[in-house]
């Protein structure tokens, strides 16, 4: 069976000491980027990005990596078995033991969500999710939460493994969802899903350093 390991690094362990020394470390993409953006939390976000990249790719240099129109990651070769994403207290970058194509997503689980924020979720819900989803969606009650997370990072990590983002609609495109098998495992108060084009792998989490 394929290993799909998910490397994550926490957002609270990045000082501003391992920032000022990025440049020494990472790829300039990343470096460059940090250096350009004034928002905190996006500083940390590129930080852990291309020092996952490094620990646990070895990708150093910008001639080892290509980023498409739609922000997608592959090799200079076009292989995209690795895949990216940001939660609010997480990164994660999931890779794939077998080469193949996959794609990734983290969302927070929240807590005590107001009236107003289910009803924006359940907006949200209905213009991304297709039919089936949406019905486990409306069959969720008080797991809605949970629910949710879980529905929202299928969707995501399809698209990432499609490689069009939301630039390609789902409801339009319902088939990607018979193409790519998602599975889900739990961080903290986080859902990750991974999609691939098989239900033959696993989910490994690693806590990288």
């Amino acid at each position: 069976m394929n290993i799909v390991n998910i490397y994550f690094i926490k957002h609270n362990e990045i000082t501003q000491d391992l920032l000022d020394a990025a440049g020494n470390a990472i790829a300039p993409h990343y470096t460059n980027a940090i250096s350009a953006v004034k928002n905190q939390k996006r500083k940390v976000e590129l930080y852990c990005s291309g020092t996952l990249l490094k620990k646990c790719l070895q990708i150093t240099s910008d001639e080892q990596f290509h980023i498409d129109e739609n922000g997608c990651l592959s090799y200079p070769d076009g292989s995209r078995n690795f895949c990216l994403s940001h939660a609010r207290d997480y990164t994660i970058l999931a890779v794939s033991d077998d080469k193949n194509i996959l794609g990734a997503d983290i969302e927070e689980i929240p807590d005590n969500l107001s009236d107003k924020a289910r009803h924006h979720r359940e907006i949200t819900a209905k213009r991304v999710l297709i039919p089936s989803l949406l019905s486990e969606y409306y069959a969720a009650s008080l797991d809605e939460p949970v629910v949710f997370s879980r529905l929202w990072t299928t969707v995501e990590a399809v698209l990432k493994a499609d490689g069009s983002g939301f630039y390609k609609d789902p409801l339009k495109n319902p088939e990607l969802f018979d193409t790519w098998i998602c599975k889900h495992i739990k961080l903290a108060n986080h859902m990750i899903a991974v999609a691939m084009k098989n239900d033959d792998f696993t989910l490994k989490l690693n806590h990288i350093d």
